[in-house]
């Protein structure tokens, strides 16, 4: 456990322990507090949610990934009004189509690590062939807003750990444990920002 870590000298700054929600966070965070009495170390943790830690490494590496004036986070809602003006520009307001069906596709396709350029649709599935119209658009206005949605939370950092040997090294060497809650829950694109931050 993590207070076993510190308990044997290890480093506070050298831990990382992930989860799935805020919840179970605050939760790990609380019952670490309780057995370690150090706040100093408690505080130089890192601990919380998946998305929370590929937050930091993309506010962290922000030089690396063209962005040093940082970037803003769309929640559901600005990425549901992103897929609307991208569906506009496309259709001149279009209505056929369900937003969140079209978010999901484009959603899913993220997590697949398949790219705007390389979504293939279904030609028999209408809702593909529109995801794949839409999304090239929603990325492109994501981007001149200097915007990322909460999947690129974990696409975008194993996307510069893949195209950055250095930026991948050093979060390579910084943490010497990393902990999963619930691993078998993991997706792939968790799993392989686990892998880069494990690698040796």
């Amino acid at each position: 456990s993590i207070a076993n870590l510190l308990a044997l000298g290890i480093p506070a700054k050298a831990i990382c322990a992930v989860t799935f929600t805020n919840k179970a966070a605050a939760e790990m965070r609380e019952r670490v507090a309780g057995l370690v009495h150090d706040r100093t170390a408690v505080r130089q943790l890192t601990l919380g949610t998946f998305h929370a830690l590929g937050l930091q490494i993309l506010q962290t590496e922000r030089k690396a990934l063209g962005m040093p004036r940082g970037f803003a986070i769309y929640d559901q809602s600005d990425q549901l009004g992103a897929v609307r003006e991208a569906m506009r520009a496309l259709h001149d307001g279009d209505r056929r189509y369900d937003v969140k069906a079209l978010l999901t596709r484009i959603s899913l396709a993220k997590n697949a690590f398949i790219g705007p350029g390389d979504y293939l649709p279904n030609p028999a599935d209408d809702y593909d062939v529109q995801a794949a119209q839409v999304y090239p658009r929603y990325q492109e206005l994501m981007r001149s807003c200097a915007a990322f949605d909460f999947d690129d939370l974990i696409v975008e950092p194993v996307r510069l750990f893949e195209r950055d040997a250095e930026v991948a090294r050093r979060w390579a060497e910084r943490f010497r444990f990393v902990m999963v809650d619930e691993f078998q829950d993991t997706n792939a694109a968790q799993l392989r920002l686990v892998k880069h931050l494990v690698a040796d």
